[in-house]
């Protein structure tokens, strides 16, 4: 079955989707940040609400560029870029969080992403 976006995916407008897409999901990833950050302090209280309030505004960008980007993309494409998410999760969690990434974590995280391009860039 022929891509109907195979022209598409030539052109910088194309490029440029991707990487609302990828802003998309680095945002969406920022937002569970905000979300982890909001759950260590007492409900309602203005150290749980400002965190909370950021992950809420977060979650709004990341539909509106979502949106934006699957007008242009291929749904399977942009599903599967999202799994990149993973890797920024993990990034955070380490950087913001010091949680421990280990060797078994680093696998799984470049297996996910090159399963995604496998599919994403691969031939019938």
């Amino acid at each position: 079955m022929e891509d109907p976006n195979a022209s598409n995916k030539t052109n910088g407008k194309y490029v440029l989707y991707l990487l609302i897409l990828q802003g998309a999901v680095l945002i969406h990833a920022l937002a569970g940040v905000f979300s982890k950050l909001a759950s260590g302090h007492p409900f309602l209280s203005w150290d749980y609400l400002l965190p909370f309030g950021t992950s809420l505004f977060l979650t709004f960008l990341y539909a509106l560029f979502w949106q934006t980007a699957l007008k242009r993309i291929p749904l399977i494409s942009a599903f599967l870029g999202k799994s990149v998410g993973t890797v920024w999760t993990a990034l955070f969690g380490v950087l913001i969080f010091h949680e421990q990434l280990t060797a078994g974590k680093i696998f799984g995280l470049v297996l996910v992403v090159l399963g995604a391009l496998l599919v994403v860039t691969g031939n019938e």
